[in-house]
């Protein structure tokens, strides 16, 4: 797997066969549990299509935002501190929102 810069975020080339790639998303989520991933595919218009639309739902007003509450599959808006991912090592709700 190669990273980006020494000791940063890894990169998972897609373009090689299924098994070496999988082996990199597991050494990745294994270790520093993210990376960027290449040679995906998706084309960059469609990238910036969905970047756009993202900062269009976060700016909308919170009153639309929590019209939109995750329901029983997670799937819908999660507001400010909603989510505590580490309940051991955290007082307050993670500093995120989502969709």
């Amino acid at each position: 797997m190669r990273m980006l810069a020494e000791g940063s975020i890894p990169l998972v080339d897609l373009s090689q066969d299924e098994a070496a790639a999988a082996q990199q998303v597991y050494a990745a989520c294994s270790g520093p549990g993210f990376f960027y991933v290449a040679n995906h595919g998706i084309s960059q218009q469609l990238l910036s299509d969905v970047f756009r639309q993202m900062r269009a739902a976060f700016a909308m007003p919170d009153e639309a935002k929590m019209a939109m509450l995750a329901d029983e599959n997670n799937r819908g808006y999660t507001p400010y501190a909603e989510e505590t991912l580490d309940p051991a090592q955290q007082a307050r709700g993670d500093t995120k929102e989502g969709f």
